[in-house]
């Protein structure tokens, strides 16, 4: 056989077995690194698995979060930061476990990367050794075999090993995942009592919110009495309004049957004169001569007659309006009463209706007067005016109390019996309100001594006039001699009906 066919079969029956071995040992010295990869891969899903449940369980807990902050609108903000909170801890734990998972994952290729180095090393290393020690290929397959064993025992050791640092880092994970639950089952805790305490907060603060509307309704109850008495009192006046317009038609009518009597007897007295002319003419007619004697005779003594009249009249006007004025005097005396010495006087005031606030679209008022320190509420035409200091007129007991006394919701008032040598000159009529009161224009008041009772009525020649008012100052002696009804029929009358005095 020649000597390179002899050297081919010797490297077919040495070399093939060699061959065959190493291919048989790459698979062995691969299968660590694929059962390490395995172990990897069920790390990262147990990781993958218990982030699941825990994203599992928050989207859970984010639920009833949702469903408290429903049910709790003013704890809104608070709510959210906490599921803000949680997310962040949950995707920190989330990113914490990726980013062991990829570690592991990397390290595990690593050493996949470096076995496989090793592994091919080794096989080209025993293939140049098959090749160098051609002769000794039994004594290399024992030291394979050996060489085998050995590295099947190291890997077993770092089979061991590295079983043993997965458990002691599930371990740890385990450890880790129960601090942070007892982290959150703490802060759930935490946020529960916070929950609670805000909901004691929200039932003091509905409880404060009820009292607040119990009290409102009440005011508004009382406002809505007070606006129903007010009502009433309208009422009762534009009633006695009417009965005035009635009385004042009724006292027009009077006047009218009264005139149409005087014209009917003066249209009588003038036909009856016509009849007696005519029959002095035709008397005249028949005594020509001696009637045009007696006419001037007649005309002549009419004449001095006449004269004679009007120089007694203007003689004796002083005396009567003297005697006039020393009877009122001593009717004064006779009750009591001077003006001289007394200097009260009862003030009749008519005022106009106020243009702001509530009293826009009225005619109404509450009228009072105030001097410099006292202010006078009205009793009636027939009683003392109620006097009060201007603290206590403008205070709340009067103000939502009697108010303008007998004057309210009036623009027509009567204050008898008010002492000016004692109050003062300077008198503001005030309209009352609840809260800001119409303070009117000040003026300076006096006895008004033309004040007197003309054909059964009671007249003033000096009214004290403002923009807004409009005031009689009669006399205390005149006053109780008009009476209660005479000092009410010219505050109907409005005073004169100055165009101030609208009633």
């Amino acid at each position: 056989m020649p000597f390179h066919f002899a050297a081919r079969a010797f490297r077919l029956t040495v070399l093939a077995p060699l061959a065959v071995a190493a291919v048989l040992t790459v698979p062995l010295t691969l299968s660590p690194a694929i059962a390490r990869d395995e172990a990897a891969h069920a790390i990262a899903q147990k990781f993958a698995d218990e982030h699941a449940r825990a994203e599992r369980k928050a989207q859970a807990e984010a639920k009833r979060k949702a469903e408290v902050e429903r049910k709790r609108t003013a704890d809104a903000e608070a709510a959210r930061r906490q599921k803000s909170d949680e997310r962040e801890m949950l995707e920190q734990a989330k990113a914490e476990a990726d980013d062991r998972a990829r570690a592991e994952a990397a390290r595990l290729d690593d050493q996949r990367r470096q076995a496989d180095a090793q592994a091919l090393a080794e096989a080209e290393a025993r293939a140049e050794e098959v090749k160098r020690q051609a002769e000794a290929a039994d004594r290399e397959r024992k030291a394979d075999a050996e060489r085998q064993k050995v590295a099947e025992a190291e890997r077993e050791r770092l089979a061991e090993a590295e079983r043993q640092k997965v458990a002691e880092t599930e371990a740890a994970e385990r450890r880790r995942a129960e601090d942070m639950t007892a982290r959150i089952r703490a802060d759930a805790e935490r946020r529960a009592a916070e929950q609670q305490r805000h909901a004691a907060e929200q039932a003091e603060r509905e409880r404060q919110a009820a009292e607040q509307q119990r009290r409102e309704l009440a005011a508004a109850e009382q406002r809505r009495r007070l606006e129903a008495e007010r009502t009433a009192e309208l009422d009762r006046i534009s009633e006695q309004l009417r009965s005035n317009e009635r009385a004042a038609a009724e006292r027009a009518a009077a006047e009218r049957v009264a005139s149409e009597r005087a014209a009917a007897d003066r249209a009588t007295a003038e036909r009856m004169a016509s009849e007696r002319a005519a029959a002095e003419q035709a008397a005249e007619q028949r005594l020509a001569s001696e009637r045009a004697a007696a006419a001037r005779l007649a005309a002549e003594e009419r004449a001095a007659a006449a004269r004679q009249a009007t120089d007694r009249v203007a003689r004796d006007a002083p005396r009567l309006t003297a005697d006039r004025r020393e009877s009122d005097v001593g009717v004064a005396k006779a009750s009591g009463r001077t003006d001289a010495n007394d200097g009260r006087v009862t003030v009749l005031m008519v005022m106009q209706p106020g243009t702001r606030g509530i009293r826009r679209n009225t005619s109404t008022a509450d009228p009072i007067i105030c001097f410099e320190t006292h202010c006078f509420v009205s009793n009636g035409a027939g009683e003392m005016a109620h006097r009060l200091s201007r603290g206590q007129a403008f205070g709340t007991f009067n103000t939502l109390g009697s108010r303008a006394g007998a004057c309210r919701n009036m623009l027509t008032c009567a204050f008898p019996g008010i002492d000016l040598a004692a109050e003062g000159r300077n008198v503001q009529p005030v309209d009352l309100r609840i809260m800001r009161h119409d303070r009117r224009e000040v003026r300076e008041l006096a006895p008004d001594t033309t004040c007197g009772i003309v054909s059964g009525r009671l007249v003033c020649g000096k009214p004290v006039v403002a923009d807004t008012w409009r005031i009689w100052v009669v006399p205390q002696s005149i006053a109780d001699r008009a009476g209660p009804a005479l000092i009410e029929a010219a505050l109907a009358d409005g005073l004169g009906r100055d165009q101030v005095a609208a009633r």
